[in-house]
């Protein structure tokens, strides 16, 4: 079974493109869905802290 991209790949790419974190919440909704279809949602929490 192949791995789903980690979610540092995810953060990373956003915080690269416009040189800051965005909080969650803000994210589009496809982008949400697309990460929670693949990780917990502790794994979302503690990475964004």
């Amino acid at each position: 079974m192949l791995h789903p991209i980690p979610l540092s790949s995810i953060i990373f790419g956003i915080r690269d493109k416009t040189k800051e974190e965005i909080p969650l919440d803000q994210l589009p909704e496809s982008v949400k869905q697309s990460i929670a279809k693949h990780h917990k949602g502790a794994v979302i929490a503690k990475a964004y802290k």
